[in-house]
This record gives structure tokens, sequence and C-alpha cells, in this order.
């Protein structure tokens, strides 16, 4: 796991981290938009598909100092709002497209 995922970890349950990881790894999110929010954080907007037929949609701000998530704040169409499984599994698929693009810059640029 990532050491950028510490930042939930303190502020979600166990039950939720892993439910969220678990989401992350089957595919269930969408990522509609990033854009850089300011100097130091990034806005995600995304959906999530959970126990319900329509997706959950979240738009989330996350911190950073230099290259380190300190904060992710936002909110989630799901009953919980805030700190809940979807909310994971965005920052989790956020933090894996981060961690592919230098390889597909790289693999873009080859002959």
């Amino acid at each position: 796991m990532s050491d950028e995922m510490q930042t939930l970890i303190e502020r979600v349950s166990t039950a939720t981290l892993a439910k969220g990881m678990a989401y992350a790894s089957e595919g269930r999110v969408r990522v509609l938009s990033v854009t850089p929010h300011g100097s130091d954080a990034t806005r995600v907007v995304a959906s999530v598909r959970g126990t319900r037929q329509t997706p959950y949609e979240l738009a989330l701000t996350l911190h950073r100092s230099g290259t380190r998530l300190v904060a992710v704040e936002g909110r989630c169409s799901c009953p919980v709002g805030r700190e809940c499984k979807h909310m994971v599994a965005v920052v989790a698929r956020y933090i894996e497209m981060q961690e592919q693009q230098p390889a597909a810059s790289v693999s873009s640029s080859a002959p």
C-alpha cells in the first residue's frame, strides 16, 4: 500500500479502508476529471459503482505538501457522505494513475 494512503488510514476504519481498496482494485472507479486546484492541490471528480444501481458521485480536493498527500476534502453522494469507502476507492485510483503516468509517458515516446 502506498505511503500516501496513510492520510486516509488515519481517518477511516479498517473495514472502510478494505472495502474502498477492493472497490478500486475491482475497477469500480471512473475518474471524470483531474484538475489543478491552486499550487498545492488537485481536484478530482469521479463516480464509483457501489451497492446501488446508480453510481455515487464524488468531488474531492487532494492537498499536497511537496509530493506527499496530506489532506483529502470533499463529499460523496452516498449516505455516509465523507470518509467513506467510495472516497478511499477514488484516492487509491488517483494514486495508481499518478504512479502509472511516468511509465505511460516513457512508453509512448518510444519509437
